[in-house]
């Protein structure tokens, strides 16, 4: 898992992204795969996931793929992750949302997360948290919309996931579920947390 350095990162241009394990499993070949080493297929594809790992799409909530928005993530070498894993979607159109986007994640990122039944207290591994990109404020939500950063810096104790979207990469800080960072070459972005979203009625 990469650290990252300290260094200032310029945006470059409007960047078109949207919205528990310390390290993301490699379901092609079952190790944890390691962010510094070369990518040999990075095209996303189906792999032969071990069953419950989170490349094993079988086991995914059904239908979530084909009713997402087009964004899947995979791990370092390609292999694509469970919705469940990673969740990434545009706001509503017919809400006037289209603008945001948000990706529900644990943290750290990489676990396989699932909804609070009744009187039931999910670990921290398991709980699902959704990360905000609206520049445009189409929310209403002032606070998520202030605290977006879309010219961050990378904190020198950030940490790859190993989540990768083409050439997007999520990052975070160990033990601060407050925002996550999306990555792509040298331009770094900071979603922040918000887990009371409105819903589109």
């Amino acid at each position: 898992m990469r650290t990252a350095h300290t260094y200032p990162l310029r945006v470059a241009g409007a960047l078109a992204v949207a919205a528990g394990t310390l390290s993301v499993l490699s379901a092609c070949g079952g190790n944890a795969p390691s962010p510094e080493q070369p990518v040999a297929d990075p095209r996303p594809h189906r792999c032969a996931g071990a069953s419950g790992s989170i490349t094993d799409l079988s086991a995914e909530p059904p239908a979530w793929r084909s009713a997402a928005s087009g964004r899947f993530w995979t791990t370092t070498d390609g292999c694509l992750v469970r919705m469940d894993v990673v969740a990434d979607h545009s706001g509503p159109d017919h809400c006037g949302w289209a603008s945001a986007r948000y990706m529900v994640v644990t943290h750290p990122p990489g676990g396989i997360w699932r909804q609070e039944r009744a009187n039931e207290r999910l670990a921290e591994s398991a709980r699902p948290h959704h990360y905000v990109r609206d520049p445009d404020g189409v929310y209403n939500r002032p606070d998520t919309t202030r605290l977006l950063d879309l010219d961050a810096t990378l904190p020198s104790n950030a940490k790859d996931s190993g989540l990768r979207r083409g050439a997007e990469e999520l990052w975070f800080v160990p033990g601060d579920t407050t925002g996550v960072f999306v990555k792509v070459e040298n331009v770094v972005e900071r979603w922040p947390l918000d887990d009371n979203l409105p819903l589109c009625e």
